[in-house]
């Protein structure tokens, strides 16, 4: 489950008693606002702290300072202009305790304090023991026509989500014109620049999926303008793993490739990775976004099973530089699992989400409003600041509560020891 930064803040505002939502009932101009609900309250009811937020219409998610409030008219003024006057039916909040953006700091740093009850769990399959390729397993798409790190050439380019070999998504190719590639340069993308390829053996692999015979298959590009050449896929509508084997004489220019032979023939690609003669001893986990280091790494018993479990490895550590290292190589080939937790989404914008359920939602609302009080009591002559300390005591208990509630349905995962091999 998840909660926009839109509910987030209703929430904690709610749970302040400061929440107040209501409609524009007539339209008013670029600084005054109009409603009806307006009318039922007392001219003490907003105070010279109250902020207007715009949540719906062509205001939206602007703030204002409330300067002047009229009950009878139902109406407020607004500390300076909008960008286009408030109009019938448009939405607003009016924040009484704190202003929208406060909360969402406040919000924002309490995902970071209710670390690690309020968490991502991460299992993470993108690294593959040897692979010196990047993005094989095509999970990341910085652009939706073609997967980070490959360039197409005569066809065009998709993630697939449905017709996936073991990554959960694939990368589909639908040619354009005949002899359509998708390429990977090595020698710019490779995690492991320092390597000196010249004379090894390059050796790539890749699962492939169509229908078509004597249309899909794999290469590698060396020296340029030559490629040698896999095998076709035999066209058996089901996932084949294809192999090409080359001997690198020039380093300076290889490139992987995924091939189809004829125009608007349709393939996909999964789970491409290539290797050399070199052991790869050290993976780097910056892309996962791990909070301290993996509770567990595993590797796949079975690399040409989609389905294999995973086996927990012992030899491994965590360097300062963020790299994992292993003293005893796994299977080439073979996926690994690196099991850890990491920090719940940061929200910028009303519809951007964080990972957490109603139990979390309280937790954090309440973490929060200690985070607000806190930021008040650093105004030193705006505010009693003695009075703010017992409200910062209150939303501690609060707070105090509101874990014990959380970790009696969301206990912490089992820690998995890792004892590494004496070298």
């Amino acid at each position: 489950m998840s909660r926009t930064r839109k509910q987030l803040r209703q929430a904690l505002s709610y749970l302040l008693g400061d929440y107040w939502s209501a409609t524009f009932t007539s339209n008013g101009s670029t600084t005054v606002g109009k409603s009806d609900a307006l009318k039922n309250k007392f001219v003490e009811w907003i105070s010279e702290n109250a902020y207007f937020l715009g949540t719906s219409g062509t205001n939206l998610n602007a703030e204002r300072r409330i300067t002047d409030f009229i009950p009878e008219e139902g109406q407020i003024e607004l500390a300076y202009a909008l960008a286009a006057a408030t109009a019938l039916d448009d939405t607003y909040e009016i924040h009484r305790m704190f202003t929208p953006s406060e909360k969402h700091e406040a919000l924002n740093r309490a995902r970071l304090k209710c670390f690690p009850l309020l968490r991502q769990d991460i299992e993470d399959d993108r690294l593959t023991v040897g692979d010196i390729s990047s993005n094989g397993d095509f999970s990341k798409w910085t652009a939706a026509t073609e997967p980070d790190d490959w360039t197409r050439t005569n066809c065009n380019a998709l993630k697939e989500t449905t017709i996936a070999w073991k990554s959960g998504s694939s990368c589909k190719l639908t040619a354009s014109a005949a002899l359509a590639t998708l390429k990977q340069n090595l020698i710019t993308t490779t995690p492991y620049p320092y390597l000196k390829l010249d004379t090894k053996s390059l050796t790539f692999y890749a699962w492939a999926y169509c229908d078509i015979t004597n249309e899909a298959r794999i290469g590698i590009e060396h020296p340029s303008g030559t490629i040698s050449y896999s095998d076709y896929h035999t066209g058996s509508k089901q996932w084949e793993k294809l192999y090409v084997t080359v001997t690198i004489s020039d380093p300076e220019i290889i490139n992987l490739v995924l091939a189809i032979a004829s125009d608007t023939v349709v393939a996909y690609f999964d789970h491409a990775y290539a290797y050399t003669n070199y052991n790869i001893y050290e993976y780097d986990l910056t892309g996962m976004g791990l909070i301290g280091d993996p509770s567990a790494v595993m590797v796949e018993d079975d690399d040409e099973n989609p389905y294999s479990p995973f086996t927990p490895l012992q030899d491994w550590s965590v360097s300062p530089a963020n790299k994992l290292r292993f003293s005893v190589l796994p299977n080439r080939g073979y996926k690994m699992r690196v099991i850890g937790q990491k920090y719940l989404s940061s929200v910028s914008a009303d519809t951007d989400t964080m990972e957490i359920d109603e139990d979390g939602e309280d937790l954090l609302c309440c973490a929060a409003a200690i985070e607000l009080f806190k930021m008040r009591r650093g105004k030193v002559g705006i505010f009693n600041v003695a009075e703010i300390d017992k409200s910062i005591a209150y939303w501690i208990m609060e707070e105090t509560k509101a874990k014990r509630k959380y970790y009696a349905r969301h206990p912490l995962p089992p820690v998995e020891l890792n004892f590494p091999t004496p070298m």
